[in-house]
C-alpha cells in the first residue's frame, strides 16, 4: 500500500501569511517540517480521542503533574485518503480550534498519533522566527 505524507500549510492564513516560505536560518519552514517528518522513526503510536491547539490534557489544578501532548500537523494516510477527507464538510470542533484531525475524528475515522519525546517550538507569528533562529544557533553550539 502506498502512503502519502501530508504537511498542511496555509499560505494566506492570518496572523502569519506566507508562513510556509518564511526562512529561519537559511531554510523555509515547510522544508524544516519535511525534514522533521522524515526523522520520525523512533516513535510510538497513541490512539487519538481529541486533538487541540492547546496542550492535551490542559490541567486546571495548580501544581498538578501530568503528561501533556502537543498537536503537530503532519499526516500519513493511504493514497486517496486526502481526496476523501477534503470532501467531508467542516465540522464544529474543527471550525472552533482549526486542527484538521478533528474532522477525521468527528466523522468516525480512527487515527493514530505518533508520540515523540522531541519538543518543537511554535512559529505562529512572524516575530517567532527570531526565537527559533536563536534556539537553532544554541543547538549547533552544543
Amino acid at each position: 500500500m502506498k502512503t502519502a505524507v501530508i504537511i498542511p500549510s496555509r499560505y494566506s492564513s492570518p496572523p502569519f501569511a506566507a508562513k510556509p516560505l518564511a526562512r529561519i536560518a537559511g531554510k523555509s519552514i515547510i522544508r524544516r517540517y519535511y525534514e522533521a517528518a522524515k526523522q520520525t522513526e523512533n516513535i510510538r503510536d497513541a490512539p487519538a480521542l481529541h486533538v487541540s491547539r492547546s496542550p492535551v490534557p490542559l490541567g486546571r489544578e495548580p501544581g498538578q503533574e501530568y503528561d501533556a501532548y502537543k498537536h503537530r500537523e503532519v499526516y500519513a494516510c493511504p493514497s486517496g485518503g486526502p481526496d476523501i477527507f477534503r470532501r467531508l464538510p467542516l465540522g464544529k470542533p474543527e471550525d472552533i480550534e482549526k486542527p484538521e484531525r478533528l474532522r477525521a475524528l468527528e466523522y468516525g475515522n480512527k487515527i493514530r498519533v505518533p508520540v515523540t519525546v522531541c519538543d518543537s517550538p511554535e512559529v505562529d507569528l512572524p516575530e517567532n522566527t527570531g526565537r527559533i533562529k536563536t534556539l537553532l544557533q544554541r543547538r549547533r553550539k552544543r
